[in-house]
């Protein structure tokens, strides 16, 4: 029908099939609460909305273009976005100023460190034009089998610069950002990177999508890639993935020559997902049961 595959939801099914049963057909999901405690995501998110609201802002001032001087020495507008954040979430008075106490002191400390490094890393990267600020694709496709579904993404930001398209995902852990091979991406046994998985299947969204929008920049390359706590920090930040093993690892500079195996194996899987003889069976790698929500239905709770 009308409902869109996403890479999260790719992504589930991949780990493990029961889980992808659960949450997207059966649609047992997650308590939706606002916590006191301030969990991954809940960090994320507010992370996700500074940056968004700080360009959104900027966007229409240059067509888009990003200069170094808009984004230096902006820790006080960094601070009412925090404000802005803390009072979207909880639904605070917009006429008060926000009360700062136990953990949101410390985690509006690292939010700000966090979208500071970013701004910073910007700078250095600067000029470049916004193309996409928390952009929504959706691409009709047909497989082999004749079944047609949509697979759908929300970019967080797609930048351009002389023709070089960066497609960026924010994320405040660590997420891996070297994988192995397009293969490995897929795979649902050893080691595999979820946000490269994900990430690249953006890139591959927006290539589709730039094929028919003419707003969009003609593309010399296109670099899929994070800002995540495991790069932001370093002093020799590289923007991208590297694929390979040790030293053979290579840069990802321009996703386009490995996409057609990455839409290969995508075909593969989303055949594999609306095979009717394949079941939504548990996965065999225990390791995904650790913070699923669903292990308790289960019984792959963890001791």
């Amino acid at each position: 029908g009308d409902r869109e595959l996403t890479p999260s939801a790719l992504n589930d099914f991949i780990e493990c099939r029961l889980r992808f049963y659960l949450k997207h057909l059966a649609q047992l999901k997650e308590p939706n609460e606002v916590e006191e405690d301030l969990d991954a995501r809940v960090f994320g998110n507010l992370l996700h909305n500074i940056i968004h609201w700080f360009y959104q802002e900027l966007q229409p001032k240059r067509n888009g273009v990003i200069e170094k001087e808009d984004v230096v020495n902006q820790k006080n507008k960094v601070d009412e976005l925090i404000d802005r954040a803390f009072r979207d979430h909880y639904h605070l008075d917009a006429d008060k100023p926000v009360d700062y106490q136990g953990q949101r002191v410390i985690v509006r400390e690292i939010v700000r460190e966090f979208a500071l490094k970013i701004l910073e890393k910007d700078a250095l990267y600067a000029p470049f034009t916004i193309e996409m600020l928390e952009t929504k694709i959706s691409i009709p496709l047909q497989l082999k089998n004749g079944i047609e579904l949509r697979l759908a993404g929300k970019i967080d930001r797609a930048d351009q610069k002389n023709g070089a398209v960066r497609v960026i995902d924010y994320k405040t852990g660590k997420d891996e950002i070297d994988f192995e091979s397009i293969h490995s991406l897929f795979s649902r046994e050893g080691k595999r990177s979820k946000s490269a998985f994900q990430t690249i299947l953006y890139a591959w969204l927006y290539e589709k999508q730039s094929a028919h929008d003419t707003t969009l920049s003609t593309m010399t390359s296109l670099t899929p890639g994070l800002m995540n706590r495991k790069n932001l920090f370093d002093d020799e930040f590289s923007f991208g993935h590297r694929m390979g093993k040790g030293r053979d690892k290579v840069e990802v500079n321009d996703v386009r020559s490995y996409l057609p195996e990455f839409t290969e194996q995508l075909h593969a899987l989303l055949t594999d997902l609306y095979h009717p003889e394949v079941p939504f069976d548990q996965t065999t790698e225990e390791k995904h049961c650790t913070f699923c929500p669903y292990n308790e239905i289960c019984r792959r709770q963890p001791n």
